[in-house]
C-alpha cells in the first residue's frame, strides 16, 4: 500500500539529513556481497519498526502520537513514570519550551478522543512535544 505521510523521496532525504549532522546509516562492516547484506538488513530494520510505530495495525498512517491512554494531558506525557515531554531537554542542545505555542496533530487514530493538542492558558500549555514520525521521537531534544 502506499502512504500520503511517509514517501520514498522523504526517506532518501532523512538518511542525507542523518549523514549530514554526522549521524549516517549504518553502512556495514564487510566487504562486498556481506556488506550489502548487511546494509540491507539494517535498512529492513529500521523499515519495520518505523511500520509498526506509525500505524500499527494500520501502517504508515500516522505521523503524530496517538493519545492511547484516553488522558487530557496526553498532550504533555502519556510515560509510566509521568514525566513531561517538554521536560526531556538533556543533553544539550535542545529547542527552547514556549509556553506560548499551539499546536494540533494532523495525524490520530479514530479510536483515540481525538487529536493532541497544546494550548496556552490550559493543562497542555507548553506540551507541544509528542511523539512524532515513524519512530514517535519525544521532546524538545
Amino acid at each position: 500500500s502506499t502512504s500520503s505521510i511517509y514517501t520514498f523521496e522523504a526517506f532518501c532525504q532523512g538518511v542525507r539529513s542523518l549523514e549530514a549532522v554526522g549521524h549516517p546509516l549504518y553502512g556495514g562492516s564487510g566487504t562486498g556481497a556481506a556488506r550489502v547484506a548487511q546494509v540491507l538488513s539494517n535498512i529492513a530494520s529500521l523499515l519495520a519498526q518505523c511500520m509498526w510505530e506509525s500505524g500499527g495495525e494500520a501502517p504508515w498512517s500516522a505521523c503524530d502520537e496517538n493519545n492511547f491512554r484516553g488522558w487530557e494531558t496526553a498532550a504533555c506525557t502519556q510515560r509510566e513514570d509521568g514525566v513531561r515531554y517538554d521536560s526531556l531537554t538533556e543533553p544539550p542542545p535542545a529547542c527552547d519550551v514556549d509556553p506560548q505555542m499551539r499546536m494540533t496533530a494532523v495525524t490520530y487514530a479514530d479510536w483515540t478522543p481525538g487529536p493532541l493538542e497544546c494550548v496556552p492558558g490550559t493543562v497542555t500549555e507548553g506540551c507541544c512535544w509528542w511523539g512524532r514520525g515513524a519512530i514517535q521521537t519525544t521532546g524538545p531534544r
